[in-house]
């Protein structure tokens, strides 16, 4: 199997430096200049199969690109951003002044360690590579792009 890995294009979110996190953020006006940027980029590539984050930022950029190939996307939210919780929409400095202690442990073993509500790097890892086993099932021979997140 051949695999393309892209990231969604910019949001406003993105800009102010926000965690999004599971948040379901537009592309902005860059974001959507990108995406068609990354789909002419793509357009000679002969591509079996698009799989998509379910949120807006990442469904709507795999959209600019399957149009190229007249291919229908297949959502998953496995592919989803890991989720910050209630820290989601907040910037780096305001996470760490929210909860220091908490914040400190969290960027020291983010794999163990969750924001509030949010979820571990583990768990992260684990929805994601249950997703990829289903596609590389699927598609062994194939060439197959996925759009999600950082």
């Amino acid at each position: 199997m051949k695999l393309f890995l892209t990231r969604h294009g910019q949001t406003d979110w993105n800009i102010a430096g926000r965690y999004q996190g599971q948040s379901d953020t537009p592309l902005n006006e860059t974001g959507l200049r990108q995406a068609e940027q990354i789909a002419k980029r793509l357009s000679s590539e002969t591509i079996h199969a698009i799989y998509s984050s379910d949120l807006s930022r990442a469904a709507n950029t795999a959209q600019s690109i399957a149009d190229f190939h007249s291919l229908e996307i297949k959502k998953d939210s496995r592919w989803r951003e890991l989720s910050f919780g209630d820290w989601e929409g907040l910037t780096y400095q305001e996470m760490s002044a929210h909860s220091p202690e908490l914040f400190e442990a969290w960027m020291k073993d983010p794999l163990m360690i969750s924001t509030p509500n949010g979820e571990t790097l583990a768990r992260l890892a684990e929805r994601v590579k249950a997703a990829f086993d289903e596609i590389k099932e699927e598609h062994a021979d194939q060439t197959v792009l996925v759009v999600a997140h950082s």
